[in-house]
């Protein structure tokens, strides 16, 4: 009898006895075991992924005419009378801190918060630790590198707000403001907004998004503080929308088990020891207590965790500064309040992808190389305002502005000459298109401009999820000529992984052409993000941000003036409109994915699976990391499943050699009939 045979015998629990007691005769007359112990065994393929070269254009649309035959301007009046101001009562959710628990700690800009180990509590979701935020630097600085100290902020423009009459009289030849920029005294409020760090306690759930199912916005909190439990996931609260409701911010950033594990047992801060160990990875032994407290704020440290420290850069050699320094792949969604899919798609997407980075070492190594951040709900009122009124038409916030037209950016508001002015843009409160009473008004948009302003500077890319048309859209008419290239490549990657398997009727790619942006309705979150890498400045006298103090208008694009740093020159922000949606005549909705109907939560779930949405997170990651990168790590993962696979091999013949051999011994004392025909004797010796 043969190994194989003998793991049958093992597998099927001896359940024919008469069949076995046969087996094991032939066995010790004719088997010498010591030769056959030899098997070949084949590692597990790791996880693929790849391009596809194809070019999809829109399917044509469908003239159902379904809904309501009123025209635009009935329908917003209609609108405008159903959802008054304030009419949609908010139930407050759980408190989330007591005002004097708050400790403030300081973070250089570009860094990540230092997470203090959790407070230990009976409660199942405590009461988050508060923790400030970096103070993000209105100026164009280089990009981020680890630095033992902070980097300084210049202030801003100290120039008073002039009138819009004033400006546009001083900007005559070049065109116009048509709404007020953001106050001074405005912008630096928000970008002094401490954040609050969800510490939520109690064992991990195992919950998932079922896109089908309507979900109220206290449910989703609960799904974003459960993600919080699992290691190297992150939750704060980075504001308050108009109705009190928090605004979160998620992030998933996993560090290299051996490393963390050997640092926390020094009991000092992570990122500041990781900082220290990187800078001096060869010369630690040679360095003092003394000088690891002054210049990097390591108070736990003594001379005789020099040595230990020493070792430890030994160690992570081979990660180098990668680690302190990872790219951020930012996530935004639910800006608009009637597009549902993208809030939900964020919180699916790091759910499903950090359980499932629980037992997949390849994704496991991903998470470790990237920085995943996203603010997936960026507007919870206006989510609850559609939801309540099953209102697809209902884009803004509780202020009835339109968050997508209120940020500051370098275009915002801005009417270039001899270019006619939008006329979708609002000039009072409305469900969609107006950009509010001044720019940067709203406190979700302070919110998100001061997100973007801490990791725009060392990010790879940002995806700004909406719901409209099934496209891309990417490419800035006014962006520098490098950065453009950046971004179009990235696109085209992006819209071929997300057709991969879908004949037609796939993604697409709209450009923003000129006259986009300047004619009155920039200053959308992607406009607002790519300024920042680009290096332009807040002026206070525009109250936009600005090149050299300059707005826009006198430039027409950033390659007619060099005279700036970019911070992130490569910087790749993309609008991804999810699902097919097409408009009728008379503004009539013919296919409608908007909204949190039965039918739009089948298009949701639809969309998603056709689309390889599931996918979308760890492409990201792949694309951002780049092919040399994923190839290193696929060997990696191969040579530890071979390991793997190797040790498992040696424990199972162990395993059967143990068998054997006490099978033999059994053999001497008993009869083999007697132990063949009696079950708890056969089952004493398997046991063994």
């Amino acid at each position: 009898m043969n190994l194989k045979n003998l793991k049958l015998i093992k597998s099927n629990q001896f359940r024919n006895l008469k069949v076995i007691g046969l087996a094991t005769i032939i066995m010790f007359s004719s088997v010498n075991c010591s030769n056959e112990m030899k098997e070949n065994y084949s590692s597990s393929s790791t996880f693929e992924t790849g391009d596809e070269n194809k070019s999809n254009e829109p399917e044509s649309s469908k003239e159902k005419n379904e809904s309501s035959k009123d025209s635009k301007e009935e329908l917003d009046e209609k609108i405008g009378v159903k959802i008054p101001i304030g009419t949609i009562p908010y139930k407050p959710a759980e408190k989330e801190t007591a005002e004097d628990d708050k400790t403030i700690i300081k973070i250089p800009i570009g860094t990540i918060p230092y997470k203090p180990a959790e407070k230990e509590t009976n409660e199942e979701l405590e009461k988050p630790v508060p923790e400030t935020t970096p103070t993000p630097t209105p100026t164009p600085t280089p990009t981020p590198t680890p630095s033992p100290k902070p980097a300084t902020s210049p202030a801003p423009s100290t120039d008073s707000n002039w009138g819009l009459n004033d400006i546009n009289n001083e900007l005559s030849a070049y065109g116009r403001f048509i709404i007020p920029g953001m106050p001074k005294e405005t912008y630096e409020k928000a970008m002094a907004v401490e954040w609050i760090k969800v510490t939520p306690q109690g064992e991990i759930q195992d919950l998932s998004i079922d896109l089908l199912k309507s979900y109220s916005y206290e449910e989703l909190e609960l799904f974003m503080k459960n993600l919080a439990k699992y290691e190297g996931v992150d939750l704060h609260i980075i504001g308050k929308s108009v109705q009190g409701r928090n605004i979160y911010s998620l992030s998933i950033d996993l560090k290299p088990k051996t490393v963390e594990e050997k640092i926390n047992n020094l009991n000092v801060p992570y990122e500041e020891t990781l900082k220290f160990i990187i800078n001096n990875a060869l010369e630690t032994n040679k360095i003092k207590a003394s000088y690891i407290k002054e210049n990097y704020g390591i108070d736990n440290i003594n001379d005789a965790n020099i040595v230990q420290l020493y070792f430890i850069a030994k160690d992570i050699e081979i990660i180098n500064d990668s680690q302190l320094n990872k790219q951020n792949l930012l996530y935004l969604g639910q800006t608009h309040g009637n597009e549902f899919a993208g809030g939900l798609y964020i919180i699916k997407q790091f759910n499903d992808l950090i359980k499932e980075a629980q037992t997949n070492d390849y994704f496991r190594k991903i998470l470790e190389e990237v920085r995943l951040e996203a603010i997936p709900i960026g507007n919870p009122d206006g989510r609850i305002i559609s939801q309540g009124t099953n209102n697809p038409f209902y884009k803004a916030n509780a202020n009835r502005v339109d968050l997508n037209r209120n940020f500051p950016s370098i275009n915002a508001g801005q009417l270039f000459k001899d270019v006619r002015q939008s006329p979708s843009i609002r000039t009072v409160p409305h469900h969609e298109n107006y950009p509010g009473p001044h720019l940067g008004s709203e406190p979700e948009t302070q919110a998100v401009m001061k997100w973007l302003h801490i990791y725009v500077p060392n990010a790879y890319s940002l995806l700004d999820l909406h719901q409209q048309g099934r496209l891309l859209y990417y490419g800035k008419p006014w962006d520098c000529k490098t950065g453009d290239q950046s971004i179009s490549h990235f696109g085209q990657q992006i819209i071929n992984f997300l057709n991969i398997g879908v004949p037609s009727g796939g993604y697409f790619h709209s450009f923003e052409h000129f006259p986009y942006g300047y004619h009155g309705e920039g200053g959308t979150a992607t406009d607002y993000a790519i300024s920042i890498a680009r290096g332009v400045i807040y002026n206070s006298k525009y109250g936009v941000l600005t090149i050299n103090n300059e707005p826009l208008l006198k430039y027409n694009n950033l390659n007619n003036n060099k005279n700036y740093t970019p911070i992130n020159n490569r910087f790749r922000a993309l609008t991804l409109e999810i699902s097919r949606h097409v408009w009728g005549k008379n503004y009539q909705i013919i296919e409608n994915a908007l909204g949190d109907t039965e039918t739009s939560r089948r298009m949701m779930n639809e969309e998603y699976n056709r689309h390889n949405y599931n996918g979308l997170l760890i492409r990201n990651a792949e694309i951002a990391l780049g092919e040399q990168k994923i190839n290193i790590i696929k060997k990696q993962v191969e040579a530890v499943n071979d390991i793997k696979n190797i040790q498992n091999k040696e424990r199972e013949d162990n395993i059967t050699i143990s068998l054997l051999k006490a099978l033999r011994e059994e053999l001497k004392t008993y009869d083999l009939i007697n132990i063949l025909n009696d079950e708890k004797k056969l089952n004493k010796v398997l046991t063994r």
